[in-house]
Formats: structure tokens, sequence, C-alpha cells
């Protein structure tokens, strides 16, 4: 964590720390968080929100 101020929390990172670990981790807090940049992670947690979306919707038997 480089800096913390009320609500909000910076992290420094390599990136393919950040593609493997972090993505997971961010989803544990569901909506109770909100990724802000880089872009490059907004996307990779919208993708893996889609792939656990299309997961419970094939399973909608």
């Amino acid at each position: 964590m480089t800096e913390r101020n009320g609500r909000e929390a910076r992290f420094l990172l390599d990136v393919p720390s950040m593609n493997k670990y972090l993505p997971k981790y961010l989803l544990s807090f569901g909506t109770a968080i909100r990724i802000r940049e880089p872009l490059a992670l907004k996307l990779l947690i919208q993708d893996r929100a889609r792939e656990i979306s299309r997961h419970y919707m094939d399973d909608a038997d």
C-alpha cells in the first residue's frame, strides 16, 4: 500500500502480479469496493464477473 486516505487506498504492484493475484482477491469484496484504475484491472474484473455469471446462468436448470 502506498497511500491511504478516507475511503481510498492505493497499491503499487508489478503488472504480472496484478493480473495473476489481484482479480480473485478483489472479487471477494463483491460490490463493497470500486476499482478506479488501472483500466486493465477493471477490465479483468469485468471479464471474471461475466465468466462467473455465465457459469451460474448455464447451471440454472
